[in-house]
């Protein structure tokens, strides 16, 4: 798709064209909410759709002679949104599918297209770069901010969070965002460095061993075993700590990662007493 001068904005959503002047439907869908019982392929198997298709094509067509697909009232490409795929409908099926959403969305399209029309008649212009920030980047918003969510519920936090949510939207999108944004460098954890349970014993007064720091952390609160044995950031945890990839990989093949923590960590276990370890964890 390309970006055409005065360009068609709904609800601060950029709806882009292609070069024979349909609109895209997924970003209207964006501008509709997103919701999923509004999908575009929910609303193009209802038969008043159908419908609706077969009229445009018959009113657009020349007797004799087949309609070529730059006359179609709707055009698939293949792949993502974000890299120019989807489908692309005339402004009659914009309206139906207007329509379909709510009344309340209807006429919100049909005055937001009615202010393009009178801008254009009127000689003024709204190229894309005028357009604010949101409305640019809108299209990519929703699923990245999806992506960011992801890699937090997998324990990720800060900026490896936003570098491996940056990786998957890349990689299913094309679209790398920090590029977008021109950004090449995050900024760097105002808390610091993190420490691993071996080092955080070795600022405790007296030292500590990284086997008597995982107890303390886990008397704590803020560390619990998973089914595996392995160590995992309980709840009140998770603010205070950071997976961090060991360069090392399981059997499987899937990166090795290790919890570490950040020195703030300390101050919560100022209260926690430095007891010896139980008598079964000394025996492994």
């Amino acid at each position: 798709m390309s970006l055409l001068v005065n360009a068609l904005v709904i609800a601060d959503t950029l709806i882009r064209q292609d070069a024979q002047g349909r609109y895209g439907l997924n970003d209207l869908h964006r501008a509709a909410g997103g919701a999923k019982r509004n999908q575009p392929s929910d609303w193009l198997r209802q038969p008043q759709t159908q419908g609706l298709i077969a009229a445009i094509q018959a009113a657009e067509s020349t007797p004799g002679i087949p309609g070529v697909n730059q006359n179609q009232p709707l055009s698939s490409v293949p792949g993502a949104p974000a890299t120019g795929g989807g489908i692309d409908v005339c402004k009659e099926l914009v309206y139906g599918y207007a329509m379909w959403i709510s009344p309340a969305f209807h006429l919100q399209v049909i005055r937001a297209y009615d202010a393009l029309v009178r801008d254009t008649s009127a000689g003024k212009t709204r190229l894309p770069e005028a357009l604010s920030a949101n409305t640019q980047f809108s299209p990519h918003t929703r699923e990245f901010r999806a992506a960011c969510t992801l890699a937090r519920a997998v324990g990720l936090r800060g900026n490896q969070a936003v570098l491996a949510a940056n990786r998957a939207y890349r990689q299913a999108t094309g679209v790398d965002v920090l590029e977008l944004l021109e950004t090449t460098h995050l900024p760097a954890d105002s808390r610091g460095q993190t420490y691993t349970p071996t080092e955080l014993g070795q600022q405790r007064i007296p030292a500590q061993s990284a086997r008597q720091m995982n107890h303390a952390l886990q008397a704590a609160g803020l560390q619990t075993r998973d089914a595996q044995g392995r160590w995992v950031a309980t709840e009140a945890g998770t603010l205070l700590c950071e997976w961090s990839d060991t360069g090392k990989r399981h059997s499987d093949g899937t990166p090795v990662k290790q919890l570490k923590w950040f020195a703030e960590v300390l101050e919560r276990l100022q209260g926690t007493p430095q007891q010896a370890m139980p008598a079964e964890a000394q025996t492994h």
